[in-house]
């Protein structure tokens, strides 16, 4: 989870006005990120789903997860494609 912070002031305030309200107030919360990936649980995931699984998780640098996504997508497919991406995972596994 990552917080964004940014300084708040009325959009009424002249440019000048801004200048002095910004270097003299508190940087406040105001959004939050999470990332939340699905375990994949269910065997009734596409191709499609287990590619973009992976993709999403080496992005995100889950290099465990997309390698456990890979495999189960190996596991109902049967495609030879799936060879390069376990090789890409676990290169950057280790």
């Amino acid at each position: 989870m990552e917080i964004k912070r940014t300084k708040r002031i009325l959009g009424r305030i002249s440019l000048r006005m801004k200048k002095q309200f910004i270097s003299n107030q508190k940087i406040s919360p105001y959004c939050c990120e999470i990332s939340y990936f699905n375990k994949l649980k269910s065997n009734s995931f596409d191709l499609r789903s287990y590619l973009f699984g992976w993709v999403f998780a080496t992005l995100l640098e889950q290099h465990g997860f997309a390698l456990r996504i890979i495999h189960a997508g190996k596991a109902s497919f049967k495609k030879k494609i799936f060879g390069q991406f376990i090789e890409h995972s676990l290169s950057n596994l280790f």
